[in-house]
């Protein structure tokens, strides 16, 4: 099957099965923030009460602490030109921030964003997430690879299911609550999915955000999508997107 074709089954199929589950709408907002629309939303996390924000493309990648009552980076570390920075994860050793095509993978100080060291990977590099004792990175594939958490290398490979059905695009990776949050590129969706079975536990429906987000007629950016998820307590996360100028407070299932 072409990528193309493979592409709009693994669409086809997100729509069809969340529409057949409830919990597809049960995501909540409680509160919305200001947010510098010029991001480039790579990777989000919470990390000692700060939200640290990676923002993408090359020449202007960079990392910092978003601060949410005028929306702006601060403590800004820039990444070299050549890098396009992608998502971010926390460690005890410190703070993970991998590349898209680079094969670069940087370990930062957790409060300074200094960078203490760099690893070489093979492949692309999209979402990364922590659960305590291992790694999990996405590629745009339908596969996490598995890493050690202190020196990067790979342990094993787990792909993501439904219904039987890889489902490609895995992006931004938050983990949560003994599951993995993922958002899906090209799509309005977050698979919730239980890293110990591969299987997808819930999909959720965010398309409805866009008419918050970009209400009828307002200008969108075709990079505009879906991307950045950072839990803050029990249900509780921060959602954002490429270039959306607003980051939300929501509960999910």
């Amino acid at each position: 099957m072409g990528r193309k074709l493979q592409s709009l089954v693994t669409l086809c199929l997100l729509m069809v099965f969340c529409c057949l589950i409830p919990q597809a709408l049960a995501a909540e907002v409680l509160a919305a923030y200001p947010l510098d629309a010029d991001l480039f939303a790579q990777g989000m996390e919470m990390v000692d009460g700060r939200l640290i924000f990676s923002s993408g493309l090359y020449e202007s990648s960079k990392i910092g602490v978003v601060d949410l009552e005028n929306g702006q980076l601060k403590a800004i570390q820039k990444l070299p030109d050549h890098v396009f920075a992608e998502g971010l994860t926390a460690t005890p050793a410190g703070i993970w921030l991998i590349s898209w095509q680079e094969g670069e993978a940087r370990l930062l100080d957790s409060h300074s964003l200094a960078e203490i060291r760099l690893v070489q990977y093979e492949g692309e590099g999209w979402g990364i997430c922590y659960d305590g004792e291992q790694l999990f990175m996405s590629d745009g594939s339908a596969w996490l690879t598995i890493r050690d958490a202190d020196s990067f290398e790979v342990k094993d490979r787990l792909q993501v299911l439904i219904d039987g059905q890889p489902i490609e695009y895995l992006n931004e990776l938050e983990y949560a609550n003994g599951a993995i949050y993922a958002n899906v590129l090209f799509s309005d969706i977050i698979l919730k999915i239980d890293p110990k079975t591969d299987q997808t536990l819930d999909v959720i429906d965010m398309g409805w955000m866009n008419d918050i987000v970009f209400p009828k007629g307002a200008w969108r950016d075709s990079n505009a999508v879906l991307n950045g998820i950072a839990h803050i307590a029990e249900d509780r996360f921060y959602i954002t997107g490429k270039r959306w100028p607003k980051v939300f407070e929501v509960r999910l299932p």
